[in-house]
């Protein structure tokens, strides 16, 4: 059987959660997002946003020539 859970939906000391949220963010907003969360994080907003800025750094890395990443 297949795991299909995002890899952002993790164990806590506060519990299982989204951890691109804080704990006050996630507990306000679980309701809506669980099910992005236990389907590989497919069209999660959070995710979505997060891999863009990851993209963004990485192009401006290639850029400018940094190599620490």
């Amino acid at each position: 059987m297949k795991n299909n859970k995002c890899i952002f939906f993790r164990e806590t000391a506060r519990g299982t959660r989204c951890i691109l949220q804080s704990p006050e963010d996630w507990y306000r907003l679980k309701d809506r997002l669980i099910e992005y969360c236990m389907n590989g994080g497919k069209g999660c907003p959070y995710l979505g946003r997060y891999m863009r800025i990851k993209e963004k750094m990485r192009k401006s890395r290639v850029k400018y020539g940094s190599s620490n990443y």
